[in-house]
């Protein structure tokens, strides 16, 4: 059984149960699942398959959280980028990548 397995078991037995803590809050077993099952229905939506390369500019987050088991739920590898990185150095590595979807944080475009 992998990631995505054990944590469907856990999401089921232990629903209630504190998962993670992170964004300054706790989330449950079953919050977190909803919102992987969120996550994960989106990006199949996108066309992200098993075995596609999942992009992500997402700081450490619920979002990077989110993404990262919806991406191991749907058999997807997924692929983090440094949330400080930008110009030419970034371009390059994202055009190097072969990736399916880039998911792009928001604060990504802060200055």
């Amino acid at each position: 059984m992998g990631l995505a397995g054990l944590l469907r078991e856990r999401y089921r037995r232990q629903a209630n149960d504190s998962a993670l803590h992170i964004d300054g809050a706790w989330l449950s077993f079953g919050e977190l699942g909803r919102l992987v099952f969120t996550a994960a229905t989106a990006l199949l939506a996108a066309g992200v398959r098993r075995g596609d390369r999942l992009g992500t500019l997402v700081p450490n987050s619920r979002a990077f959280v989110a993404a990262w088991l919806a991406a191991a739920e749907i058999g997807a590898t997924l692929v983090p980028f440094n949330s400080n990185l930008s110009g030419a150095t970034l371009r390059y590595i994202v055009e190097h990548a072969d990736l399916h979807l880039l998911l792009v944080h928001a604060s990504a475009f802060e200055t």
